[in-house]
């Protein structure tokens, strides 16, 4: 899936996201010098879909980390700030 590509997200910087499911949870790797992968298992999205929700309320805020495997961490923050 290609996050970028959704409307309600605002690519920052010619940045892009591609959500992928894999083999095993490896977090958020480069792809190319402005193309990111998060690759993370059934079980890994899961969890992931669990972190996401308390900011799915309208007016939800603050921040919450996503991911930290790999080199890369993923951070969620409806404000862009944290």
């Amino acid at each position: 899936m290609a996050l970028h590509d959704e409307a309600w997200v605002e690519s920052v910087g010619e940045c892009f996201l591609n959500l992928e499911r894999g083999d095993r949870n490896q977090g958020v790797r480069t792809a190319s010098s402005s193309t990111f992968e998060c690759v993370l298992t059934a079980e890994g999205w899961k969890d992931f879909e669990g972190l996401l929700e308390p900011f799915c309320a309208s007016g939800a805020s603050g921040f919450q980390w996503l991911s930290h495997q790999g080199k890369i961490a993923l951070l969620i923050s409806p404000s862009g700030q944290w």
